[in-house]
């Protein structure tokens, strides 16, 4: 999956009625060393969104059962037996073929192509783009409108904790430097001519503007 940080995607299979603009996404892939202290760094941020919502439907729990404060003194007793639903961190053990963990972690972070003001019944009165600022290694605008898989960036991010019928932690990002770039490749393959089978010059012509069409719809 290559990066979707020029401008936002639709996703065909999850499309969103609130955002039909779509969504920016890029993944980064760390070794095991470096996505440590990232990883514990939102193990944390996670377990204090949890006690945070814990500690919201608690209180609003104990007003509804007073005679329960003495048994709910502390927000770790009352989560042992009320759960907060949440979905897992956004990050993943990268698999090889074979479905083993090869050592690397892959870190996602999204955001939507919009942000929208609303009223009261929900109508949108105001929109703000989002956009994400890409420069290059020397911290100059980046001149390029593809970051293929491979490169070698650094994404600056906010955290979102977000509470919806699960609680979870998403990554926003705001800035991209390419350090090291790799041109996004659309495939191509090529034979040496020989003797044989030959199609038809039309069928031939067609088939090559069809994989232009295709080709010009990839975004790098």
């Amino acid at each position: 999956m290559w990066p979707k940080v020029f401008q936002p995607e639709v996703s065909k299979k999850y499309p969103s009625k609130e955002h039909p603009e779509g969504a920016y996404s890029i993944q980064l892939r760390l070794s095991e060393a470096e996505a440590a202290p990232l990883r514990s760094f939102l193990e944390k941020q996670m377990d204090a969104h949890r006690k945070t919502v814990g500690e919201i439907r608690m209180e609003k729990h104990l007003k509804k059962y007073p005679k329960q404060k003495e048994k709910y003194a502390k927000i770790d007793a009352y989560l042992a037996e009320h759960p907060v639903p949440e979905n897992d961190l956004p990050v993943n053990p990268v698999l090889d073929e074979m479905g083993e963990p090869t050592g690397e972690w892959e870190f996602k972070f999204n955001e939507w192509g919009n942000a929208y003001k609303r009223d009261e019944k929900g109508n949108i009165v105001k929109t703000y783009p989002n956009t994400i600022i890409i420069k290059d290694a020397k911290n100059r605008p980046f001149d390029k409108n593809n970051i293929g898989n491979g490169s070698l960036i650094r994404i600056a991010f906010v955290i979102f904790a977000y509470q919806a019928q699960n609680i979870g932690l998403k990554l926003i990002p705001v800035g991209i430097q390419v350090i090291e770039h790799v041109e996004y490749a659309s495939k191509k393959v090529d034979f040496d001519v020989t003797d044989g089978y030959e199609s038809d010059e039309e069928a031939v012509a067609e088939a090559e503007n069809m994989f232009t069409r295709e080709e010009a719809d990839v975004p790098f």
